[in-house]
């Protein structure tokens, strides 16, 4: 783990999401698969695209919103940690 990176979530730590979840998720963002995160995301309900959010890493979530951003619940905002709203 690099400096500055969030450690990988433990199952334990993602309730609503399984750990093969999110490591799809983290393949599709390092291959930058705007078709495959899309298809992976677009059923969550939006608490768990925001504890999906609250579990990457600073710059896969960056990542995430830029490739997904305008297409996010507006609901999914309210679901984040005040902290990562800004």
């Amino acid at each position: 783990m690099k400096p500055g990176e969030a450690a990988r979530p433990d199952e334990g730590e993602l309730p609503g999401l399984s750990r093969a979840f999110f490591l799809e998720v983290e393949e599709a963002l390092a291959a930058r698969d705007l078709e495959r995160i899309t298809t992976v995301i677009e059923n969550l309900h939006p608490a768990d695209v925001a504890e999906l959010l609250e579990a990457l890493g600073p710059e896969d979530r960056r990542l995430l919103l830029e490739l997904v951003g305008n297409n996010l619940e507006p609901a999914t905002l309210s679901y984040l940690e005040e902290s990562l709203r800004e």
